[in-house]
This record gives C-alpha cells, sequence and structure tokens, in this order.
C-alpha cells in the first residue's frame, strides 16, 4: 500500500510544476525604515575597520555563471566597500580559502557583512556554516522583501532551501559535501538547494546572523519541482532513508516521505467530557479519512454524566470501537497520561475531542515525519471552521504566552511568506496538545504530560523537555483538522498554572524563540519587521499573581 502510495506522489509531482505562485510576498512593512534603524552607522564601519580581530578568515566570494558585466561590477562595488579586507572575488572557485560564499552577479553585501561573519567564526571558531538574513532590490529601486530567518533546522531544509544567501562555508565543510554543483542543465534555485542539503549532512555547528547582510539583484525563482525532488532523493538515499520526496504545497516547497517501517499502530487518545455531538464528528472524520493506517481509539472520559454521553460510550464499547477509560474529573495531562498507559501501540497521538479530521491519509502523514533521526513529536495543522490559522506550531511570546504565526489568518497560499511557516514542514519550538503524535517508548521515557499543569501549559512543557533532550518538534501542513472548540490558554488558567507555565517558559521569553526571527515583532501574529528589537520580556509583563 505504500508503494502505491508513493506513486500516486510521483504522479501529483510531475504536475507540480503548475503550482500557482504567491500573489504577493509577505505583508505590508516599513522596509526603509528597519534599514534605517538596523544598518551600521560610519561610526559603526569605522570602528569595525580599526578592530583587530584574533582571526583574519579569507572569504572567497563566487558568482554563479551567466550575469552581466555591468551586474557583476555592482557585486564588486559593494565587496570594495565592506568594513573587513580578507576577500577576494573570484569567477570560480580557488584552494585559498577559509570560508567560500556564492552570489549571483548583481547581488550584494551590506558593508559590514563579512565582518560579522568573521566575528561570528573567532566567537564559535567550531561554526563551519554560517547564513544571515536577506531582501531583494526591487524594480524601482528600491529594496523589499525581507527574508529574516531562524535558526537552521536539517528538518526545514527537507522542506525548502531554509538557509538561502548570504550562506559561508568553510573550506572542510565544503570539501567535504563535495562542493556547489556546476552542471549546465542546472538552475540555480535546484544548485543552491542541492548545496544545502549536502551542507547540512557534514555541518559541525551552523551558526544564523539575525541581520539583512545581503541584497538579491532580483527575486528568487522558485525550486524546479524534479531538481528539488532529485536532491531530496539523492540526500535519502545518502543518509539511508528509505522512502519518496514529491513537491510541497506551494510552488518551490517539497515534502519527504519516510518509509514506515512494519504495520505499527497509532493508539488515537482523546480526552472528553459530556460532548456527544462532537466526539461523534470525530470519530466519523477519523473513519471517514483513513482508510491505511491502522489505530485504536481511546477516550478518556473525565467524569461524564450526561446520559447521551454515556450511552453513546456504551455504543463504541459494544461494537469495540472505542476504549473509553473512566478517569475521573481531571485535567488534559492527567487524562492523557492515564489514557496513554492503557494504549499497547507504537505511536500515541493526542487529540482534541473538537477536531474533525480535513485530509486523507493525515495519520500516515503525521508518523512520517515521526521517522525522522532525531524527531521526538510532530503536530499537525489546526484551522477555524471558516478556515483561518488556529495553530501551525507555535511561537513562544508570541501576542501573549504562546501565539502561533498567522494566528486567524486565512488558511491559503497567497503569501510567500506565509507559505513558510504554514505551508511547509518544519521544525518548531511547540506544538499544542490538540493534536500531538509521539512514540509512546518517548513518551514513556519523558514521563508523560507533568500534571502539576493542572489549565494549560503541559504541551509546551512537554515540547520544552523534548528540546533539552536534542529532539525536535515538528510540524506538518499535511495534516489537517478543523478545531471546532478553544485550545486551553495559559491567560485563562489558574495562578498556579500561570506560575508554573512562567517559569517554564521563562528562557525563552528572555532570549527569544529560535525559530522567530528577531526582526519581526513578537507583537503581531503575522510576521512583521519591527525597528527595535525586543524579546517577549521586553514586549510585555507576564500576570503570575
Amino acid at each position: 500500500m505504500n508503494k502505491k502510495l508513493d506513486a500516486i506522489a510521483a504522479l501529483f509531482a510531475a504536475i507540480a510544476e503548475k503550482k500557482p505562485a504567491p500573489i504577493c510576498f509577505g505583508p505590508e512593512e516599513d522596509h526603509a525604515a528597519f534599514l534605517a534603524a538596523n544598518m551600521p552607522t560610519a561610526a559603526d564601519l569605522a570602528a569595525q575597520r580599526e578592530t583587530a580581530l584574533p582571526k583574519m578568515p579569507h572569504f572567497l566570494i563566487c558568482l554563479f555563471p551567466g550575469g552581466s558585466e555591468k551586474a557583476a561590477a555592482r557585486t564588486e562595488v559593494s565587496l570594495k566597500k565592506q568594513s573587513y579586507e580578507a576577500w577576494s572575488l573570484m569567477p570560480t572557485e580557488q584552494e585559498d580559502f577559509d570560508f567560500i560564499i556564492f552570489l549571483e552577479a548583481g547581488d550584494t553585501l551590506s558593508e559590514d557583512a563579512l565582518f560579522r561573519f568573521a566575528k561570528a567564526h573567532c566567537t564559535a571558531p567550531e561554526a563551519d556554516m554560517l547564513y544571515a538574513d536577506e531582501d531583494v532590490l526591487l524594480a524601482d529601486g528600491s529594496r523589499g522583501e525581507a527574508c529574516c530567518k531562524g535558526d537552521f533546522s536539517r528538518i526545514t531544509a527537507l522542506s525548502h532551501n531554509a538557509a538561502g544567501r548570504p550562506l559561508a562555508v568553510s573550506r572542510s565543510l565544503y570539501k567535504r559535501a563535495g562542493g556547489m554543483p556546476t552542471a549546465d542543465n542546472m538552475s540555480i534555485p535546484a544548485a543552491e538547494y542541492d548545496y544545502v542539503l549536502r551542507l547540512s549532512r557534514f555541518a559541525k555547528k551552523v551558526i544564523h546572523l539575525p541581520h539583512i547582510l545581503c541584497t538579491r539583484s532580483k527575486r528568487p525563482l522558485p525550486i524546479p519541482s524534479q531538481a528539488g525532488i532529485k536532491a531530496l532523493e539523492a540526500y535519502m538515499k545518502a543518509e539511508g532513508l528509505d522512502g519518496s520526496a514529491s513537491t510541497g504545497i506551494c510552488a518551490g516547497s517539497f515534502r519527504i516521505r519516510p518509509a514506515l517501517a512494519g504495520k505499527a499502530k497509532t493508539a488515537i487518545i482523546i480526552p472528553s467530557r459530556n460532548n456527544t455531538d462532537t466526539l461523534r464528528r470525530l470519530l466519523e472524520s477519523i473513519e471517514e479519512y483513513e482508510a491505511f493506517e491502522k489505530y485504536s481509539l481511546i477516550i478518556a472520559d473525565a467524569d461524564s454524566d450526561d446520559r447521551r454521553t454515556l450511552r453513546y460510550y456504551d455504543i463504541l464499547e459494544t461494537n469495540k470501537a472505542a476504549k473509553v477509560i473512566r478517569c475521573g474529573t481531571k485535567g488534559f495531562a492527567s487524562l492523557a497520561n492515564a489514557a496513554a498507559g492503557k494504549a499497547n501501540c507504537e505511536t500515541l497521538l493526542f487529540l482534541d475531542s473538537t477536531c474533525e479530521v480535513l485530509t486523507p491519509d493525515w495519520l500516515r502523514a503525521m508518523r512520517e515525519m515521526l521517522q525522522l533521526p532525531g524527531v521526538g513529536a510532530v503536530g499537525g495543522k489546526l484551522i477555524s471552521p471558516t478556515r483561518r490559522i488556529l495553530s501551525a506550531g507555535a511561537v513562544t511570546g508570541l501576542c501573549g504566552w504562546v501565539g502561533t504565526a498567522y494566528r486567524n489568518e486565512p488558511d491559503n497560499t497567497a503569501e510567500a511568506r506565509k507559505n513558510t511557516f504554514i505551508n511547509t514542514a518544519r521544525q518548531v519550538t511547540l506544538l499544542s496538545g490538540s493534536c500531538m503524535m509521539l512514540r509512546a517508548a518517548t513518551f514513556e521515557s519523558m514521563r508523560g504530560f507533568d500534571e502539576t499543569f493542572l489549565e494549560a501549559g503541559a504541551d509546551a512543557d512537554l515540547c520544552l523537555r523534548l528540546m533539552r533532550k536534542n529532539l525536535a518538534c515538528v510540524y506538518t501542513p499535511f495534516a489537517s483538522l478543523i478545531l471546532h472548540g478553544e485550545m486551553p490558554q495559559i491567560a485563562k488558567a489558574d495562578q498556579k498554572t500561570r506560575q508554573r507555565c512562567y517559569d517554564t517558559l521563562r528562557p525563552l521569553l528572555a532570549e527569544g524563540d529560535p525559530f522567530w526571527s528577531p526582526n519581526y515583532s513578537y507583537d503581531s501574529y503575522v510576521p512583521t519587521l519591527c525597528t527595535e528589537r525586543k524579546t517577549p520580556l521586553a514586549c510585555r509583563q507576564y500576570d503570575t499573581e
């Protein structure tokens, strides 16, 4: 059956080039004001030129072939303005370099770009891959369409080129990864994507510099579908991953589909109390949309006393459609833990009783991501009945305690920046317990949800504990569900729960979420440039009284 599904995915990949391009790049924002507040001043550049760094790495700048002499001259002018002098510009690679950077003719680097890269190398000599943010030179001569990135993730890179430009790579890593592809029939976006995937396999440490250090001479083109799939398949083969790759939801994005081992069974755990109609809707949607995966249903009942609900439970148990665990009146964490203890499955999926499944093959989509090395938990896309985003992975401190990018915005592919957040599989810091999948062994090793989080926050706490164990939380848009109810909110919880949440989240509230750019405001669900960087703690006070 898996082979048949992979064949279907390959068929869709063949027509994927026809996917519509986004209508716009991102929200309206004052790019000029952002640059004025964040670009180096003349005094900054003068100080950099006088700074004696403990190491002076040599940067080799290589231009992709095909650009005009006029465009190449524009790139060279930007290099000659650098506040750091140890660089050379060559049309092709050479041996004498410490780091290599590839640009298209016409691309420009900010005057402090190479100094920042060199300083980062001095601070972390073990880092062999450095990248920064970028924007685009628009047709009217202004700059815009900022692409501000979070920390690097190999998982996110499987969906699109998460590093982009500028990207500085050490000579040793460059040689080990096999260098930049030079095939004449390969487009530049395809070559860069293949390059980043190979680099990610061998990089010892990757550092992101949250500054716009490169301005592209033109809007980046999407990665061609077949070339991207070929690069991903080569990556999977090199990593020893069985499976396939296909195109993603939006143009230039991709989906990795690891083979599923054996006939593993998923226990779908549904905390519930006195909600016959919503529970029936959920169970019917699961039955309608999941024809291939093996699963069992476990309802963790919180002391229901409604006659219709109790009668529905009897019907489910009589027909062996679901197992009902009577847990008493307890919070989410206690209900989930009690049901997980009764499950005899390799995989656990915690699901809100007010959900409704929207996408076929949704369980397999989540299990596929769980197969990737280093993944601890997987969450799906939750949208409202009016098709607006409710959860697509969560950001610590966004618009309060925890928020999701583009919350309450339409679930569509109309905006390029939105696509990278809600329409590609990616690593995130937090997932919602309303739709969260883990291996049973992982859940047991983490000792389940912390039951001291009585009203909210148990899901965030588990995600952070996974992070400390170097296990990633991954969001996938290929499992999409409607959430008819409301997710628990820390702000509405009791004082004890809010205090527990604050103690747990405080390090990230003070430093910022690693997968949310510090160039984006924490006061807006829509990622928007801010002229003054502020961490969540600097934006607001958190009520723990």
